[in-house]
């Protein structure tokens, strides 16, 4: 602990020296330049890619051709095109032999993503150079302006291509007085490592110039994206002011910093790291690092969830992350550390609001073709959050598989884990090292009217050794029985809105029965539930092998019906799943055993369009009518105008809710988003926002927040915020 605090006092005091040695304007203008440099690289891309062959077809008013100079002249409505790129102006002239065409007066370059218009644009077929007079470029959102650019190729490698310009003004395509601009004496940019050096930049506020830099250099890989300002009041901390700014820092990878001040605490810093890439291939990574610290000179800070007084310095660590180093190979963890337990809350009250499941764990896993070997390590990195370690967890599981070549399968699953149970305050109680051995042996029948027939036995035996008291064992045995029957059907519909062509049917029946007993045991009292489910929300297991949270594992005997469905849909050669519904209910289960609980669950996921989805879940005990889970989400969108989601949950006993939440686009210019929580059980609303997005003129995107909280320990508060985004789009 003393090394947290220390840690992110130093981090801390790092961010104002940082601060004060990077200029703000400075890095506007380099996000700036970076986006100039964006602009070069599209059209130095589309110079070279210019091709020598086929030769372009030729359009004009007027076309004369020169015996002498071997030179075509078009006059009048001009227009080059070739397979890639059309070329108009008021005049052009071809130069057959030396494959080079000269646009003069009001030439327009169209081709690759991208538009010039020019006073003078010469191109060169055979080395793909382009040059360019007074030119014009739109890179949206901006406006590039040039007295004249050139490219050209090093070493007759047109990868390799040098693009220089002169002149070079860069501006928002909705400029005003407002708007800030970017003048560039001369820029040059490297087409093959993209790096740039650009020399007497100014930057501009509509006609003013504020300062100069003599030159830059940078690459146009690391691109700034974002500026954001905001302020706004919490309960708990006061009122605040902040900004945040984002940095591209790798092609997959972004950098973030913000910074709130709260006159009544302090600074408070926040640096976040993220980075993604997506699963294209069989390797690929998503982690994300977060940081938070501040000196909080606050009188009344309070006390922390363990009743002790919250320090000064205060800081955080979030960690999260997932690589796959192979096919076969997997790593994920996740780390949260604090100074106290209530930092989140009170500095990161978005996130926490969203996101308060923190938990500490790192796993390697191995995917075989039949098998699988996992290692996991859980514990307790703050004192306050109790839970059960798990250091480590070692398993194996395998299957099902053949044997010998014969119609049978078997599978097995092994567990060896060591648990310890920690409180709030960190202490330690009930232990148990458990190795957990399963072996399943099934083979199927085929029977007449397409039914299978699949008989199966089971065992497993638990081993656990006690820190405090006598060893216990427990052996149990499983006999199963189903029987399976499905239908296929496929229909064609045509439905353009729907976006079907064909519905594909994968209907199921299955009716199951389980009898597991008890065949050995010693000592079954002194077993600790360490390893047990917090809730039992959705589908119950009845398999042996498929209690994964085994510590209170107990005979029974049941029989369940299973009715699954699929509606796959098919458009244009693509499939997509229009629709999953399942149901599951126990038809009788045999009273002389404890766990003789009988259950109904239910579940859908419908998508008929890329517009619409909706997903509902229920459970309930069968024996007392009690509903364990009703869930249900909604949500319509109508392309980029309006998003609705509609939300109703009720866990057990943890409350019944409803949500609803819409977001509308009034114009281009305007958008508002407004949610509500409805508690059914106390008539309360627990939970509401509004906001007002608005985009004036410029590169601005402004925004107000109105929030309201009740029934929280600190968040009972109206909350008001204002947002300023740049360059956000």
């Amino acid at each position: 602990m003393w090394l947290i605090k220390n840690h992110f006092l130093l981090v801390t005091q790092s961010f104002r020296v940082i601060l004060r040695l990077v200029n703000p304007k400075i890095i506007a203008s380099f996000l700036l330049i970076i986006l100039v440099a964006s602009a070069f690289q599209h059209l130095g891309a589309a110079s070279r890619k210019v091709p020598p062959s086929p030769q372009p077809t030729l359009e004009a008013d007027d076309i004369t051709f020169d015996e002498k100079t071997r030179v075509s002249q078009l006059k009048g409505n001009a227009i080059l095109r070739s397979s890639s790129f059309v070329l108009s102006a008021d005049k052009i002239l071809w130069n057959n032999e030396k494959s080079t065409a000269e646009a003069k007066g009001d030439a327009i370059f169209t081709g690759y993503d991208l538009r010039v218009l020019a006073k003078r644009i010469v191109i060169h077929f055979q080395t793909g150079e382009v040059m360019a007079e007074n030119l014009k470029v739109g890179y949206y959102p901006w406006v590039l302006e040039a007295e004249k650019f050139d490219s050209e190729a090093r070493d007759n490698q047109k990868s390799s291509a040098r693009f220089r310009f002169s002149e070079v003004e860069l501006f928002s395509r909705n400029k005003s007085q407002a708007s800030p601009s970017l003048h560039m004496e001369s820029m040059t940019l490297d087409g093959n490592s993209s790096k740039f050096i650009a020399k007497s930049i100014g930057v501009k506020l509509g006609d003013k110039t504020f300062f100069k830099i003599p030159n830059l250099r940078g690459n146009l890989n690391q691109r700034a994206l974002d500026y954001n300002l905001r302020a706004g009041k919490r309960s708990s901390v006061g009122w605040y002011l902040g900004a945040k700014r984002t940095w591209a820092v790798r092609e997959y990878s972004d950098f973030t910093l913000s910074a709130l001040m709260f006159p009544e605490r302090g600074i408070y810093f926040s640096p976040v790291l993220k980075g993604n890439q997506l699963p294209v291939t069989e390797e690929f990574y998503d982690y994300s690092v977060r940081m938070g610290g501040i000196v909080d000179y606050g009188d009344e800070r309070g006390m922390d969830r363990l009743g002790e007084a919250i320090p000064r310095n205060r800081g955080l660590v979030d960690v999260n992350f997932i690589r796959r180093i192979s096919e076969r190979w997997r790593f994920a963890g996740q780390m949260f550390a604090n100074t106290d337990s209530e930092l989140y809350r009170d500095f990161q009250s978005d996130r926490f609001a969203h996101d308060q499941w923190r938990q500490n764990f790192g796993e390697l896993s191995y995917e075989g073709p039949v098998y699988s070997i996992s290692t996991l390590s859980q514990w307790q990195q703050n004192d306050y959050d109790s839970l059960i370690e798990q250091s480590p967890n070692l398993r194996i599981d395998a299957g099902p598989a053949p044997v010998f070549g014969t119609k049978f399968s078997h599978s097995l699953a092994l567990e060896y884990a060591i648990l310890k149970e920690k409180t709030s305050h960190g202490i330690t109680g009930e232990e148990s090292r458990k190795l957990d051995l399963g072996y399943k042996m099934q083979r199927p029948f085929s029977l007449p009217m397409g039914l299978r027939y699949v008989p199966s036995l089971a065992f497993r035996a638990q081993s656990f050794d006690l820190a405090n008291q006598g060893n216990a064992k427990r052996q149990l045995g499983e006999w199963g029985n189903d029987l399976y029957i499905q239908f296929l059907g496929s229909y064609e519909v045509h439905n353009k809105i729907w976006e079907i062509e064909r519905i594909d049917h994968v209907s199921g029946f299955s009716l199951r029965h389980r009898r597991r007993t008890l065949m050995h045991q010693s000592n079954l009292s002194n077993i600790p539930l360490l390893d047990n489910p917090f809730a039992d929300l959705n589908l119950s297991p009845i398999d042996l092998l498929e209690e994964i949270e085994a510590d209170g594992l107990k005979p029974h005997e049941i029989l369940r019906l299973e009715w699954t469905n699929r509606l796959i849909g098919s458009y244009q050669g693509a499939n997509r799943e229009l629709m999953s519904f399942n149901l599951f209910q126990d038809l009788w289960s045999n009273d002389r055993y404890e766990n003789a609980k009988l259950h109904s669950y239910g579940e859908i996921d419908l998508s008929p369009a890329p517009w619409l989805t909706f997903s509902a879940q229920s459970k309930v005990d069968l024996d007392t009518g009690q509903s364990l889970r009703n869930s249900l989400t909604c949500r319509i969108r109508d392309g980029r105008i309006n998003d609705l989601s509609v939300t109703y949950f009720k866990f057990d006993d943890f409350g019944e809710e409803w949500q609803v939440f819409l977001t509308r686009r009034l114009d281009s210019r305007k958008q508002i988003a407004m949610g509500v929580r409805f508690d059914e059980e106390t008539s309360q609303v627990p939970y509401w926002m509004g906001e007002i997005k608005y985009r004036p003129k410029g590169d601005w995107t402004l925004g107000i927040a109105i929030s309201q909280r009740e029934g929280t320990a600190k968040e009972e508060e109206l909350a008001i915020a204002l947002n300023a985004n740049l360059f956000s789009f």
